[in-house]
């Protein structure tokens, strides 16, 4: 994220990141992909991976509410923060591979509209900013029929270090399949763990817009088929990764692992000492 920190600076970080990892009686991570660097890291340093859990993130079915009253008949949606990683410039591109489309790009960003001007030249350049709508920080309450109403979300992950060494778990991704709204995703590991191809969505090549955009049209195009991939999402979410299921597993996990842990090791120091 910070390219320009001295090498000096990044091994002192690293070397926090190795004492903490050395002394942690258990570690916890979201995401598969994640797990599996921090055991090679581990490894490397003697450290025995067996404590790493994996939980992930979770999401609750949405309360739709009416469709908004300003949205376009057809849209995509993206819907988060606008940092490089998370390739909302790949979905702006795209639109001119679907220019004979009547069909919009919503963005509705968690940060003030500055954060966007870079995407909105973009956009201008392409000639395609009366085709992408912008809504800024809008409440929970206020994004939910956004997301039921779509098409299908978008989410073009870049191939960056950011998504596949720390290994996200897209909070975005999991409350689009929770809506039964079908995504078009990054073919990246940590999104694999959350969408099937052609299952719940579609998953394309990282930083290539005409494949986005090739998706964006196969869904726009087949109502059907993005109905039932949508209702395969909600019911793999019902099953897997609602938040009270989630809540739960942390909680055993918790009490097994961690109060299970710290009390066979009092017990164990108690009978040393008598």
């Amino acid at each position: 994220r910070f390219p320009s920190i001295s090498a000096r600076t990044l091994e002192r970080i690293r070397e926090m990141e190795r004492r903490c990892l050395a002394e942690a009686d258990h570690i916890l991570t979201p995401s598969a992909t994640l797990a599996r660097n921090l055991e090679r890291i581990c490894a490397e340093m003697g450290v025995a991976p067996a404590r790493i859990t994996v939980i992930p993130n979770g999401a609750d079915r949405l309360k739709a509410g009416p469709r908004p009253h300003d949205a376009p008949q057809r849209y995509f949606l993206y819907f988060g923060a606008l940092q490089p990683w998370q390739g909302v410039g790949a979905a702006i591109a795209a639109l001119p591979r679907i220019a004979d489309l009547d069909i919009a790009l919503v963005i509705c960003s968690s940060q003030p509209p500055a954060i966007g001007r870079a995407l909105m030249a973009r956009a201008r350049r392409l000639g395609v900013a009366e085709r992408v709508h912008w809504r800024h920080e809008l409440t929970r309450e206020e994004l939910a029929p956004w997301i039921v109403h779509a098409v299908a979300s978008v989410a073009p992950l870049t191939e960056t270090p950011r998504n596949l060494k720390q290994g996200c778990c897209p909070l975005k991704i999991l409350e689009s399949m929770a809506a039964g709204t079908p995504v078009i995703a990054s073919d990246l590991a940590p999104v694999r763990e959350l969408v099937a191809h052609g299952e719940h969505g579609l998953l394309v090549r990282a930083g290539r817009p005409e494949l986005l955009g090739r998706a964006m049209r196969a869904l726009a195009d087949d109502p059907a088929a993005r109905d039932a991939m949508g209702r395969r999402a909600r019911r793999r979410m019902r099953r897997n990764y609602t938040w009270g299921g989630i809540e739960q597993r942390l909680e055993r996990w918790y009490r097994g692992e961690v109060l299970g842990t710290r009390g066979a090791s009092w017990r164990m120091s108690r009978a040393r000492t008598n």
